[in-house]
């Protein structure tokens, strides 16, 4: 038997930006994800109360776990080559909430 796609809503956080770095590449971030990603429904902002960037994004693949790699390395490219951060330390993405659409 074939394996079957399924649609996940995944939620990741982006931690290690200041806000305004966060919001001056936030247009910037949604455009490359809409041209590097196959997804739906992507909603990306700035989250006051963790100082975080989220990203929400609607994305196909065989069990969550592989969108979830998939979406992460997808979410790295596109932050690194959109987003100018300064922190020494880097940036940590984390997903944080993973559900199937049915």
């Amino acid at each position: 038997m074939a394996n079957k796609l399924i649609r996940f809503l995944i939620k990741l956080k982006i931690l290690g930006l200041s806000e305004i770095e966060a919001l001056d590449g936030l247009l910037y971030l949604k455009e490359e994800l809409e041209i590097r990603s196959h997804s739906n429904n992507l909603n990306v902002w700035w989250d006051n109360k963790t100082n975080a960037m989220m990203v929400e994004i609607e994305i196909e693949d065989f069990n969550v776990k592989l969108a979830e790699l998939a979406l992460y390395d997808e979410l790295l490219k596109a932050v690194v080559s959109t987003i100018h951060f300064t922190s020494e330390e880097g940036i940590t993405i984390l997903a944080i909430d993973s559900k199937e659409i049915k």
